[in-house]
């Protein structure tokens, strides 16, 4: 279980891994400092154009009256495309084989018009700034001069294009408005010429009437064939946009459900209501033409409203400039299609007035209301014809003309000067870059650690109380150790004069009896001799068996600190080296391997034979001996428990050493025979799950666990009190 860190454990954690926070600080303000100072000069050459409107819908009377300019977003993609770069690539060669003094590498041209090419807004949305970059302030100008021109040829290309199709749109509406007034007009005359009806001859004033109601039925229709074109005009604009709305294609409104087709029928009531009180009275209630035109434009909002609302969900994947085109061109159709709505309305009124009319007056030959309807007919073609014919001829025009709906308005220069580089907001970025990751590597490391780190490491996860925190016993700088190698080098010369002595100086000079009396080490097993002392007030504890998870832990020098501290406070100490697979005391206090633990129970020895004195008065040892093939069998011997009884009868402290617990299982058939068992775990290195795993092993087994000593700590000012004692080490 992770702990919960405050703000003064976060800060000993920084300083606690200062050491990866500087590396990285460091590591990325020398990338900064290479990347600043060894950078080839930038040089950039930049255009501007203007965004002209673009006209993307009919209008009432034939004009496009929807004008809308194009998003950034759609010229980048036109600089993004295939064709742009290949063409300008085309253009850059051909101006390299032209001019023999300059040579431009075909793949730096192609990094360079798909990295270093951009688009940019001004502080006018109207305006865009083309710029190129380069090393070589010609190549960035003649770059920025060859994209502008494509750039602009394309635009142009592709309003081409556009405008083509909406070319042909026109000429099959304008064919198919043809073939109609051509069928009228036939109509016409082959009636007139059967027929000699005239206008004015038929009931006097009645033909004047229905000549009024004929001319504004055939405007009415007149005007629904424009709105009818003008509303597939959108129609194709929406499906050519190719915007993915939800739902996966263009959201249309639905003009059949039940809400806008009860609005139109009120809406067609309301006009019905209003020609009919207009026809009756003439304008002698006007204000009550006027409630009711204020009602039928209430409804007509309305139905808007009920229209548009289904349509104005576009997909967040929608760019910004392209989603306002399609919510435009989306609301025009729904505007035209109301229109359409409304008018057939307007018609199917008139129609039945002319109808009623019919009706009322029964002896009005039907020559003359046939001539009546065919002259509508005609009419109305006419019209319609008559429109699409200009708004081709237009749409003509604009296509040799257009601009693509960008102009140049700033032409690309030769750059004088590179850009400024800001050294020292990029140093300081790759300062702060670089202390950022080294935090968040500090950080990461701190939490994917598993091993003892602190006291609540032993206490919360192993749940054993810490006995004691032992620093590192290595010197600390190289002269005190060339000059301990000196000491002890003549020292063992002297006592036996053998090689094998002088290799183990590396264990001797750890002990803390080669220190000072105040140094921080020998002040910690001072603090742990306290602390063993009063573990038990009732049942002193005088056996104890020191063992570790691992082999490197440390066990063997703490047992040999151990036994010198407790000597000096004047107590019979007796180490025992049991370790019969890899023994190392003989090594620490420069004695001999043998007489040992296994000759006493083997050979018989006695045990005076055993025991050797050490340069520690009250400290002696018995070392391991031989090594036995059978280690195990030896230890788990009743010889053994009888050892262990006789030196405990003669000393105070028994101390004994034994093989890391995790290796074998040596140490446990010692463990339930003495007094209990000190864990040494060293700082840093110790698996938490491994030494928990020993732990419960050892509860299993019965064996009193006395505590945990946590060795080898570092002296940093995050490691609890021996930060006051630093400053004698």
């Amino acid at each position: 279980m992770k702990k919960e860190y405050g703000i003064q454990d976060y800060f000993n954690l920084i300083l606690k891994r200062k050491g990866i926070i500087a590396i990285s600080a460091f590591s990325f303000l020398l990338a900064a400092s290479i990347y600043t100072f060894t950078r080839p000069p930038v040089y950039v050459s930049s255009s501007v154009f203007m965004l002209e409107s673009r006209d993307i819908g009919f209008g009432e009377r034939g004009i496009m009256i929807i004008q809308q300019t194009r998003p950034l977003s759609y010229y980048s993609a036109v600089m993004r495309s295939r064709v742009f770069r290949n063409r300008t690539m085309r253009e850059l060669l051909r101006e390299d084989s032209a001019h023999s003094n300059i040579n431009w590498d075909r793949r730096e041209l192609s990094t360079l018009l798909s990295k270093n090419l951009s688009l940019t807004t001004g502080e006018y949305s109207d305006f865009i700034r083309l710029n190129a970059e380069a090393n070589d302030p010609h190549l960035a100008f003649r770059v920025a001069s060859v994209a502008t021109e494509v750039l602009k040829v394309r635009c142009q290309e592709i309003d081409r294009e556009e405008s083509r199709n909406a070319i042909d749109f026109i000429e099959n509406q304008k064919q198919a408005a043809k073939d109609s007034l051509i069928i009228a007009d036939q109509s016409l005359e082959e009636f007139r010429e059967n027929s000699d009806v005239a206008l004015t001859s038929v009931d006097g004033g009645l033909m004047q009437e229905l000549t009024k109601l004929e001319k504004k039925l055939t405007e009415i229709q007149t005007q629904k064939q424009l709105a009818q074109a003008n509303l597939e005009a959108f129609k194709r604009r929406i499906d050519g946009m190719r915007i993915k709305v939800r739902g996966g294609s263009p959201q249309l409104p639905d003009t059949q459900s039940a809400t806008v087709a009860q609005i139109t029928n009120e809406i067609s009531r309301l006009e019905t209501q209003k020609e009919e009180l207009i026809r009756e009275f003439g304008n002698e209630f006007p204000f009550v033409v006027k409630r009711l035109d204020e009602r039928i434009e209430e409804k007509r909002a309305v139905m808007y409203d009920a229209l548009i609302q289904p349509s104005t969900e576009i997909d967040e994947t929608i760019p910004a400039g392209e989603g306002r085109i399609f919510e435009n061109v989306q609301q025009r159709k729904i505007a035209e299609e109301l229109k359409v709505l409304t008018l057939e309305n307007e018609e199917r009124y008139y129609s039945q007035l002319i109808e009623n009319f019919r009706k009322k007056h029964p002896r009005m030959m039907k020559q003359a209301v046939e001539l009546m309807r065919l002259t509508r007919a005609k009419s109305v073609a006419e019209n319609l014809y008559n429109f699409l014919l200009t708004r081709g001829e237009e749409t003509k025009i604009q296509v040799a003309t257009g601009t693509g709906g960008i102009r140049i308005i700033d032409h690309p220069v030769l750059p004088t000067e590179p850009v400024p580089i800001n050294k020292v907001r990029n140093l300081l970025m790759g300062l702060l870059f670089g202390l950022g990751f080294g935090v968040g590597l500090a950080y990461f490391r701190e939490y994917a650690d598993n091993s003892i780190n602190d006291q609540e490491d032993v206490t919360s996860f192993l749940g054993l109380p810490l006995m004691g925190i032992i620093p590192s016993l290595s010197p600390k700088s190289n002269f005190q150790k060339k000059l301990l190698s000196v000491f002890h080098n003549q020292k063992n010369n002297k006592q036996k004069g053998r090689q094998d002595h002088v290799n183990s100086n590396s264990f001797h000079q750890n002990l803390i009896s080669n220190r000072q009396s105040k140094d921080p080490i020998v002040e910690s097993y001072r603090s742990l001799r306290s602390n063993l002392q009063f573990a038990d007030m009732d049942h002193p504890i005088r056996t104890m068996l020191i063992s570790s998870p691992n082999p490197s832990d440390g066990k063997t020098i703490t047992t040999a600190n151990l036994g010198i501290v407790f000597a000096l406070l004047g107590k019979n100490v007796i180490i025992v080296d049991t370790d019969l697979r890899k023994p190392k005391q003989h090594k620490v206090f420069n004695i001999d391997k043998s007489p040992g633990v296994t000759e006493y129970l083997v050979e018989d020895l006695p045990l005076e034979d055993i025991i050797h004195q050490t340069d520690i008065g009250n400290l002696k040892i018995i070392p391991c001996g031989k090594s036995p093939p059978n280690p195990a069998e030896i230890l788990a011997s009743q010889k053994m428990e009888a050892l262990l009884r006789e030196i405990e009868r003669r000393a105070d402290i028994v101390l004994c050493d034994s093989p890391p617990l995790a290796a074998v299982t040596d140490p446990m058939l010692l463990a339930t025979r003495l007094d209990g068992i000190i864990l040494v775990v060293k700082h840093r290195v110790t698996n938490k799950q491994i030494a928990s795993n020993i732990v419960d092993q050892l509860k299993k087994a019965n064996v009193n666990i006395i505590g945990v000593i946590m060795n080898q700590t570092l002296l940093t000012r995050g490691n609890g009190y021996y930060q006051y004692y630093s400053k004698y080490h």
